[in-house]
């Protein structure tokens, strides 16, 4: 396998590992209100919101400029980065509108 083919993989699946994390870090999970980043923050000795439990969630804020980070990794490794990037962010949008549909019907 070529140098530039196992770099371009390398970085892609980078890319995914990094679009995981922050989803991971950046999510409240379920009723019960857990965000591991919340408890990453708070163990480091930051607070997880701006104002007390109100405000800024610095996770979010962190995770989503990782997610950003992620896709402009990804989409350096094609072709078309401008259509790449387009299709990907799009398809983040449609997905964090029909999981937050199912979330408020259930």
């Amino acid at each position: 396998m070529e140098k530039s083919r196992l770099k371009t993989i390398s970085m892609r699946v980078f890319a995914l590992f990094l679009a995981v994390f922050s989803i991971l870090f950046g999510l409240t999970w379920g009723e019960s209100g857990y965000c591991w980043g919340d408890t990453v923050l708070t163990a480091v000795g930051l607070p997880a919101w701006s104002n007390g439990t109100q405000g800024t969630h610095y996770p979010a804020v962190i995770s989503l400029a990782a997610l950003l980070a992620a896709v402009i990794i990804f989409s350096m490794t094609t072709r078309g980065k401008e259509k790449t990037s387009r299709r990907i962010i799009w398809g983040l949008v449609v997905l964090i509108v029909v999981i937050n549909l199912i979330v408020s019907l259930i």
